[in-house]
């Protein structure tokens, strides 16, 4: 008689399902359709910054871990019985203004009376099973004349006076949104364009 071969069952097709977020707001599970027997254990890992809540079979119950400000994440399900494993990225928890930043597009320099280009970016690392995520931002523009576009993260912004221009922008995920996030900038008298700014116009507050 020869050796006993381990046995494994086939499921074809079979997927994880769950959310692409994992947010404090909403409860964050994922399954993994599969019959009831004959399959053994059924093994669940996530990323650092996620902490299983519960499980219950073929399903588990996550949710973001307090402290870590790492906004990609991973949860994955092996089945060795079955020879099975998936994994799908996830966004976890609440943007973070430290990780965005404003960018100026094109000139150099800032000018009133002249349109410039500004760039609201979002730094984080990423598993490779992270897809792009799909964050929008909120501008805060002062004194200025803007032009919006599909593309939340650009704006067209012409200054009506020289002198001190703060602005302002916040990231949105799923799960809420950054606190807001400021960049100063000087803006030089482009000419017949633009106007100097009353003292009073061009303070911070």
């Amino acid at each position: 008689m020869g050796n006993p071969q381990q046995s494994s069952v086939s499921l074809p097709g079979t997927e994880l399902i769950g959310d692409a977020t994992v947010c404090s707001n909403k409860t964050n599970t994922y399954s993994i359709d599969v019959p009831l027997f004959c399959i053994g254990a059924i093994n669940w890992t996530v990323s650092s910054n996620i902490e299983i809540i519960s499980q219950n079979y073929n399903t588990i119950t996550v949710a973001p871990k307090f402290g870590y400000i790492e906004n990609a994440g991973f949860v994955s399900v092996r089945i060795p019985e079955a020879n099975i494993e998936k994994t799908t990225g996830v966004w976890v928890g609440l943007p973070n203004s430290d990780k965005v930043s404003i960018q100026k597009i094109g000139s150099y320099n800032f000018y009133s009376g002249r349109w410039t280009k500004l760039k609201a970016t979002y730094s984080t690392l990423m598993y490779n099973i992270n897809q792009p995520f799909n964050l929008t931002f909120e501008w805060q523009i002062p004194n200025s004349q803007v032009r919006s576009f599909n593309d939340t993260a650009y704006k067209d912004v012409k200054p009506y006076y020289s002198g001190q221009l703060n602005i302002g922008v916040k990231a949105i995920s799923e799960c809420g949104c950054s606190d807001w996030k400021y960049r100063l900038f000087e803006v030089i008298y482009g000419g017949s364009g633009g106007s100097t700014a009353p003292t009073d116009l061009i303070r911070i507050r």
